[in-house]
């Protein structure tokens, strides 16, 4: 894990203003274990949510306030008082502002930076500070896969893939997430309809860039998000 302090927001100076980052590399997401992103920050100094379980066990349909980020202990309600950023477009949710962080791709990330604290250059979303999560993107053709199993037959894929058609270049991506779960209630209190609470998510995504030189870029993309949490119980 990396600190370090910049005074720049993608290049633009901002005088004296500078913030305390934490650099989190795709090496450390991998040897973190979590599959989920807000397990994977939790051992950050200053992060944390609105709840003290991951977002694995906690619907986002069923509690979003859960989902709620803080950075310096900024916004102890329901709202976030961080901005989190993918691929420098914003993904808060907005009414709440809390953050499904399931929908997204962590195994595919290049790097994440927190910054701590309120810098103007971020806006008044940012009041805590921002979580900058800057995906891979693929250069040239080529198709990278990954893949782990774990206990309670958990079971994790991602596939990221790119084609490159003169100043065009085409990527997906995809990462899917199975396990059987556990059974979420006490030996003593269940009953016949109590089984284990598992869980299936699976996350396809794309994105068409234009680069025609090195001062232009332009792209459009997107994410569709698919899952089916049992909870414990068929009702």
């Amino acid at each position: 894990m990396e600190i370090v302090t910049t005074p720049i927001r993608l290049g633009i100076p901002v005088g004296e203003e500078s913030a305390d980052t934490v650099v989190v590399t795709q090496s450390d997401i991998q040897a973190s274990g979590q599959p989920l992103l807000d397990d994977v920050l939790r051992p950050i100094p200053g992060f944390n949510t609105f709840r003290r379980s991951s977002s694995m066990v906690t619907a986002p349909a069923d509690d979003p306030e859960a989902q709620g980020v803080t950075l310096r202990g900024i916004g102890p309600g329901g709202a976030s008082r961080a901005l989190v950023l993918y691929d420098s477009i914003p993904v808060n949710d907005a009414f709440g502002g809390w953050i499904y962080w399931d929908e997204i791709p962590a195994a595919n990330l290049e790097r994440i930076e927190i910054v701590n604290g309120a810098v103007p250059i971020w806006g008044s979303g940012a009041e805590g500070g921002v979580i900058n999560l800057i995906p891979q993107h693929a250069i040239g053709n080529g198709v990278q896969i990954g893949t782990y199993y774990a206990t309670r037959n958990t079971v994790g894929n991602s596939i990221q893939a790119g084609w490159q058609i003169g100043a065009f270049q085409l990527e997906f991506d995809n990462g899917t997430f199975n396990t059987d779960g556990y059974d979420i209630v006490a030996p003593a209190n269940r009953g016949p309809i109590d089984h284990n609470s598992s869980s299936f998510h699976v996350l396809n995504g794309g994105r068409i860039r234009f680069k025609p030189n090195d001062d232009l870029t332009l792209f459009v993309g997107g994410h569709y998000y698919e899952e089916n949490r049992d909870l414990g119980t068929p009702f």
